[in-house]
């Protein structure tokens, strides 16, 4: 079990969580879904959890299109394409 933390590091840590996720909701609708996911996976990865392997490029590439495909194409939920390649 994870104990609740205040220490400056993991405050920061938790900072850098939310200030990606207020990114990722401001560049979904210029960026669409699949690019403003990717970013924001690359931040939590590299920058979060400070992961550097070949994992980190496969989740990286893999898991935008393939929430994508579960939310847009199985479930009929329309995602945001992007307003800046219009």
């Amino acid at each position: 079990m994870t104990e609740l933390s205040l220490e400056p590091a993991d405050l920061g840590r938790a900072a850098v969580v939310w200030a990606t996720l207020a990114g990722f909701t401001a560049v979904i609708e210029p960026l669409g879904f699949l690019l403003a996911g990717e970013l924001f996976v690359l931040v939590l990865v590299t920058f979060v959890e400070r992961i550097r392997s070949w994992g980190l490029v496969l989740t990286l590439v893999l898991l935008p299109p393939a929430t994508y495909f579960l939310f847009a194409t199985l479930l009929q939920v329309q995602l945001p394409e992007g307003t800046l390649w219009s």
